[in-house]
């Protein structure tokens, strides 16, 4: 038996080095007899249960050439980058769609009154701190993405995670305390006009200030949240992470359920349930993330201590990033805090602006959500490995993918603004007088939303260079630019809520420049893309699109009105609400012509060789066949 073993043993090691052999014939190296080191490694697919060899030759002389066990990013990249997109995207399509439910039970049971209006003004902090903070791609993801991807070490890894939550547990636990303590005089600086408007003013700013104070333990939370988004995102864990803000949204929607089962007419009562809802929300999310962490074994979300963190290379790098990047990419939350500054002046215009943004922000969320989780990975292991040129045309693939999905969102947004406002939000307490003031809001928001993701996209790129100084400066310089625009066209000229939107849209535009050209001195390889000819081609493309889509909502609404009344009407006897059957009808009309505009604008794209738009529509068929068993899915390689 022994000796039977000794020779399966001789030919296993038979087998290794003829493996060996080929494994450098095929790199062209010579194995090397003396002074070489030889090392097997093995490398597990996750999730598909089967694993690849490598071999590698080490030599104590540096000319030795090597083959480098690090994977290569080859021209796959764009279709890598794709199909994480679309399963991130699922998840926050998920998330999103029941944050719109949510929304739409806040409008039918508010409105546009004092309740939504004070919580549009309470929300500024905790939002700042639910968006930027725990949001996914927010700084905290960003920061400690970066870190954790740049640590080989699992160790160093959890390290950095739990040094990280430590300092946020005791930064963010005081700002909560002094949030709590200094609700007041905090409201009154986000909303000055509220004491000068009378009764109804003072009663908004009364349920604003009891707002803030029940939310103000939320920035703690958050601030969890997005540690953990990121370490998460490093490990490649992205679905539950995507679909966990969907927690906060049932909670929500839980309070608002019963503030409307307790028949209550108290607008302080009613005002307590969205706080409420917003605070359960993001411990639900909090515990959710933890209990990942737990499991990916990447930290321990109750281990918080006290660390020396002065001389810490690791945090320093952090924070290096973390701090400008709170203000750098809270650009559009900022600017938003100075819409509601002059917003408190005008009447319903904080309400009207939060469901405007909604609309928009719902389908952009998803779109940025699958974009920027998975790129800053990418550029960051770029970026590691000194790939510049690849740097470059991930960043140029990006930005087209972005503007490419961004302008077809508008492209179908800005010709049935009017339709979706009025289907989405008009009911109840919501009435047409409230649908006037959202949709021109609507309509500007759309415009912006390309400019929105294409900053971000740039930001990260600065992000995974560890230079988080160039997005703070330029965000602070579109701040104050901001500022200056809101006074300029709402108390000047009198535009209005329109005028606060105009002026946010305006500085992300020109942020957006200024990014790009201070990447392209920063990164020569960027300077070598050319972006004109896909933007210019994709700009004519959505007018084209637009205005297909408008014609197409146009022919199919009285189309599918009279089939339905006819249709609902026999299958329901006649017991079905004429309102309920309209309102089906319209969203029949408005889905259909939807899905028509998105069609034709990848098709128009596709058909003008924009690579990226045919790499979307390709994954998208891919997508559809293996829904419906037309075709196997595909392995990994």
């Amino acid at each position: 038996k022994g000796s039977e073993a000794d020779s399966r043993t001789a030919r296993g090691m038979r087998a290794v080095r003829r493996v060996a052999r080929a494994k450098n014939a095929r790199f062209g190296h010579e194995r090397r007899p003396c002074g070489s080191q030889e090392r097997f490694g093995w490398e597990r697919k996750r999730g598909l249960g089967t694993r690849r060899r490598w071999y590698e030759v080490r030599a104590d002389s540096e000319s030795t050439p090597r083959v480098s066990a690090e994977p290569v990013e080859t021209d796959g990249s764009t279709t890598k980058l794709l199909r994480v997109a679309g399963v991130v995207g699922t998840a926050s399509a998920a998330a999103k769609g029941l944050g719109m439910v949510r929304e739409m039970a806040i409008a039918s049971c508010f409105g546009i009154g004092a309740v939504v209006d004070a919580f549009s003004f309470a929300f500024i902090l905790p939002g700042f701190f639910a968006a930027l903070l725990g949001g996914i791609n927010g700084p905290f993801h960003s920061a400690v993405a970066s870190a954790i991807m740049k640590t080989k070490d699992r160790n160093e890894k959890i390290e950095v995670v739990e040094k990280v939550a430590s300092i946020s547990f005791l930064a963010l636990g005081t700002i909560s305390l002094f949030t709590c303590l200094l609700a007041e005089p905090l409201i009154d600086l986000a909303a000055p006009g509220l004491a000068l408007s009378g009764t109804q003013g003072m009663l908004t700013r009364q349920v604003a200030i009891l707002q803030l104070r029940i939310m103000a333990p939320s920035a703690i939370f958050a601030g969890m949240t997005g540690i953990y988004f990121g370490a998460l995102a490093a490990s490649g864990s992205f679905v539950l992470p995507a679909i966990s803000p969907a927690f906060s949204s049932l909670s929500v929607l839980a309070c608002v359920m019963a503030f409307v089962v307790s028949k209550s007419e108290n607008i302080f009562t009613g005002g307590a349930s969205l706080a409420v809802g917003i605070l359960v929300g993001s411990i639900v999310q909090w515990v959710v993330q933890a209990s990942l962490v737990v499991r990916n074994k990447i930290g321990n979300p109750l281990r918080l201590r006290i660390y020396d963190v002065r001389q810490d290379p690791t945090i320093a790098g952090v924070v290096a990033v973390l701090a400008p990047a709170v203000v750098a990419s809270g650009m559009l939350q900022i600017a938003t805090y100075t819409d509601l500054y002059f917003a408190s002046f005008l009447p319903h215009a904080a309400a009207s602006l939060g469901y405007a943004n909604l609309l928009v922000m719902a389908p952009l969320g998803i779109v940025s959500s699958s974009l920027l989780v998975p790129i800053l990975p990418m550029f960051a292991g770029l970026v590691g490995r000194g790939d510049w040129k690849g740097l470059a045309q991930q960043l140029k693939s990006a930005l087209v993918i972005s503007m490419a999905a961004t302008l077809a969102l508008a492209s179908v947004l800005i010709p049935l603004a009017d339709p979706i406002v009025r289907w989405v939000f008009e009911r109840k307490a919501f009435d047409a007088s409230a649908s006037a003031m959202v949709i021109p809001l609507l309509v500007c928001y759309s415009v912006g939303a390309p400019l929105y993701l294409v900053r971000d996209v740039l930001v990260r790129a600065f992000y995974a260079l560890g230079n988080g100084r160039t997005p703070f400066v330029v965000s602070g310089v579109a701040i104050i630019a901001n500022i200056g625009l809101d006074w300029f066209l709402t108390m000047h000229y009198h535009l209005g809520a329109p005028g606060l939107v105009i002026a946010t849209v305006t500085c992300n535009g020109a942020s957006a420049i200024f990014l790009h050209i201070l990447l392209s001195r920063k990164v020569q390889e960027v300077k070598e893309v050319r972006l004109g000819k896909p933007l210019v081609a994709l700009l004519l493309i959505s007018v084209a699109s637009s205005t297909l889509t408008y014609f197409f909502h146009m022919l199919l609404r009285p189309c599918l009105s009279s089939l339905a009344h006819s249709l609902l009407g026999t299958l329901s006897g006649g017991r079905m609400a004429l309102p309920t059957i309209g309102w089906m009808a319209d969203g029949a009309s408005i889905c259909t012509a939807v899905l028509l505009g998105f069609a034709s604008f990848l098709g128009f794209a596709k058909q003008l060789g924009i690579e990226e738009a045919s790499l979307l529509v390709n994954t998208l068929n891919q997508k559809v066949q293996r829904i419906i068993g037309v075709a196997p899915r595909a392995s990994i390689a």
